[in-house]
């Protein structure tokens, strides 16, 4: 595989091997005339093809590169065009009958009518090319995708190929495997093969150390990635590499694959590979819960993706380690959750639940969120162990420590969730990666719940800057500041980056759903209750199918029976109504609880029965601290009680819920409260009353940030110097700049605006 400089890393005996084809043609020698070159996906044929021609050209031989493309393969003799035309001189050197033939298949002329007899011309004609134009100087045609080159072309070079012995022409064609590598290459026989393994785990190793990166200590990457020199790259870009994530390039091909297989077969493999050390005996039972057996992999082992034989048990009968990162990636997160509850259930003596091996705070990490998203708080609770161990320089155990705030975020115990996240973010800080990404991005949700919107847009910016090229921390940081810019009613903004979230993001089970979510809150901000509805059916869908159950899906089924109200469709309202209160009851929880009986209120026919609703959601909020939920329960009220009549009733709601709003800087809220209150007859503040302005810190740069940061945590000047490995003079001039671009005077009024 190429390195970032350009040295072909791993590769010495293969090249070693095709050293006799450069030879044979450069000199005129006898000796192999064509070869092929297969592998799997990601695996290094093109930059073994690129080290061959280096050599090539070296010996003084003029290389002819082409490659077959997808988008080519349905138009007759395309790779044959771009072989030939760079040799225009010797097709026209043709006798007349052959030249017109080949001028036709290359587009050069009128197309003929071809017969059998006509396509061995097309074969003996482009033979004849190739030798003339070896005679002059030394060939080497090189092809890469073979598989994709189109029908008529792949003839006419396995023809021409077979038939080179003797010309000064060297044929190294490169043909792409499936995952697993079932099924020969047709047409191939009789050419000699040269199969690509994987890199060694010196020559992994060095790859990641040519690309800048470095390996974790205890990480063997050969066996995390079977030596594929795309995955070792794809491990660099996300900064993790257990459990892996594949990158596009091997995530479209494994993808692929595994949806050519049964859907048993998909959910099977979704349990086989979450389990990596388990025995087929030890993993029957949980097929069966399932509704599978054993034999719903039959089709995986002929795809070649598990191993037959009696030595296939567990671990061993994956026969590539990318499999568990492909099925993660191409099998629907509702399914791999299924298949994580089903596994806890069944967990017995060595069967771990995690999905890539791991220690046990990662199992439990992965198994709660999975019961989380599923709706089964009261589970997901009992099972998160009573002492997190945050102190722990391992990145992995911080990202496990990380998993489990956010599924704390998730059930509503923001304490237990401040006290794991607070030595989590002390110890990413120190440990380089995107861990620390992560967990700004779990700091900003706390935040965003109990109103620091400064802060939680802060925490959501930094985990922009420390996210580098991690897709999986990108898409939730923006989708993080998207939110707050939709309730402060930035739409623009909020738009531009929920587009941005989109393009950077990696597969995950959160951001599909979270995307038109927040689309829809800024519609409903913005009284496009039309616009509203279509994106918080998008996400409600998307949630349904998924079958996500968690805080996410109760925020949209809040949001889109709100909307649909609004858009006067309350009988399409009520199920989602129903699903609320169904998950209040099961939960136990505040959010689905004051969700639901809020929603209830916006059903009310009479006065009574809607005070009676919202005063039981201003009882559920009673027990927990999310004010911008709170001002929009009062704004509810308000417009509920106005619309039944009520409107003296409703003026105090109103002025309660447009003063929060004030606080929170949700300034299309506050316009929305107003028009009402002043609706019922009473006066709404006037456009001279004071406004406050949210600070913007995106117009920090990133040392100013992260000083703002450290600063609002408590740290005095010379604290934060130290945390930050900076002097205090630098410090010091970092703060007057914060302080003129944030609009404030002190460290008390930093400290407010961001602790």
């Amino acid at each position: 595989m190429l390195a970032g400089d350009g040295v072909l890393v791993g590769r010495g005996a293969e090249l070693h091997r095709l050293a006799p084809l450069v030879d044979a043609a450069s000199s005129g020698g006898r000796g192999p005339a064509v070869a092929v070159v297969r592998g799997e996906p990601g695996i290094g044929r093109t930059a073994l093809l690129a080290g061959v021609a280096a050599e090539a050209e070296a010996a003084g031989m003029r290389v002819l590169p082409l490659s077959g493309a997808v988008a080519e393969h349905g138009l007759e003799h395309a790779a044959l065009a771009d072989l030939l035309l760079p040799l225009r001189p010797f097709v026209d050197d043709l006798a007349p009958v052959q030249r017109s033939m080949l001028l036709a298949c290359l587009a050069l002329r009128p197309p003929l009518r071809p017969g059998p007899a006509d396509e061995l011309m097309v074969c003996r004609s482009a033979h004849t090319v190739l030798a003339a134009a070896g005679a002059h100087t030394p060939l080497l045609v090189l092809v890469d995708d073979l598989q994709w080159v189109d029908p008529a072309s792949r003839r006419v070079l396995l023809y021409v190929a077979r038939r080179l012995a003797g010309e000064r022409v060297a044929v190294l064609l490169a043909h792409r495997d499936a995952p697993g590598g079932a099924g020969p290459a047709t047409g191939l026989d009789g050419i000699p093969e040269l199969s690509l393994g994987g890199l060694d785990d010196d020559a992994c190793r060095e790859l990641v150390r040519r690309a800048g990166g470095h390996v974790p200590d205890g990480l063997d990457p050969a066996k995390v990635t079977g030596g594929n020199p795309q995955a070792l790259h794809d491990g660099l870009a996300a900064g993790r590499w257990d459990p892996l994530e594949l990158g596009p390039a091997l995530r479209r091909p494994w993808t692929a694959a595994l949806r050519a297989l049964p859907s048993r077969t998909r959910t099977a493999l979704a349990a086989l590979t979450a389990t990596p050390s388990a025995t087929a005996a030890e993993l029957a039972p949980a097929l069966g819960a399932l509704g599978l057996r054993d034999g719903d992999l039959e089709p995986a082992r002929r795809a070649g993706l598990l191993r037959r034989g009696p030595a296939a048990r567990g671990a061993a009968d994956v026969a590539h380690p990318l499999l568990g990162a492909a099925v993660r990636a191409a099998v629907p997160v509702a399914v791999r959750a299924r298949v994580l509850r089903v596994l806890t259930a069944h967990a017995d003596g060595d069967l771990h639940t995690a999905p890539a091996t791991g220690d046990g705070l990662r199992a439990t990490a992965v198994r709660v969120a999975a019961l989380v998203l599923a709706g089964r708080e009261r589970e997901a609770r009992a099972a998160i162990p009573a002492t997190v161990p945050t102190g722990q320089a391992d990145p992995w155990a911080l990202l496990a420590a990380v998993l489990l705030a956010q599924s704390l975020v998730w059930i509503e115990d923001a304490d237990a969730a401040r006290r794991v996240l607070g030595p989590v973010l002390e110890g990413a800080r120190a440990a380089a990666g995107p861990v620390l990404a992560h967990a700004l991005v779990v700091r900003a949700e706390l935040d965003w719940q109990r109103g620091a919107w400064p802060s939680a847009h802060a925490a959501a910016a930094e985990a922009m800057l420390r996210a580098g090229a991690d897709g999986a921390a990108v898409g939730p940081a923006l989708a993080a500041l998207a939110r707050v810019d939709a309730a402060r009613g930035d739409f623009e903004r909020c738009r531009e980056r929920l587009e941005r979230a989109v393009r950077a993001a990696r597969p995950g089970p959160v951001l599909p759903i979270r995307v038109p979510a927040v689309h829809g809150l800024a519609a409903l901000g913005a009284g496009e209750v039309d616009s509203a509805v279509a994106h918080l059916e998008q996400a409600w869908g998307r949630a349904g199918q998924d079958g996500l159950r968690g805080a996410d899906a109760v925020a949209v089924a809040a949001d889109l029976a709100e909307a649909l109200v609004r858009s006067g469709r309350p009988d399409r309202a009520a199920p989602v109504v129903a699903w609320l209160r169904a998950r209040a009851e099961g939960s136990g929880l505040v959010g689905p609880a004051a969700a639901a009986a809020r929603c209830e209120g916006l059903l009310a026919a009479d006065p009574e029965s809607a005070a009676g609703c919202f005063a039981a959601a201003h009882r559920a909020l009673g027990r927990a601290d999310l004010p911008f939920e709170q001002a929009r329960t009062l704004l509810l009220e308000g417009e509920t009680l106005r619309r039944l009549r009520r409107p003296t009733l409703a003026r105090v709601p109103l002025r309660a819920a447009a003063a929060r709003f004030t606080g929170l800087g949700a300034h299309p809220w506050r316009e929305r409260a107003e028009r009402e209150l002043g609706a019922t007859g009473a006066r709404a503040p006037s456009a001279a009353d004071p406004e406050p302005v949210a600070a913007d810190v995106t117009s920090l740069s990133p040392q100013e940030l992260r000083i703002a940061r450290t600063v609002a945590e408590g740290l005095n000047n010379a604290e934060a110097a130290a945390a930050l490995y900076l002097s205090r003079k630098t410090v010091e001039a970092h703060l007057t700049r914060i302080y003129r671009k944030l609009g404030v005077r002190s460290r008390t009024d930093l400290v407010r605006l961001l602790g």
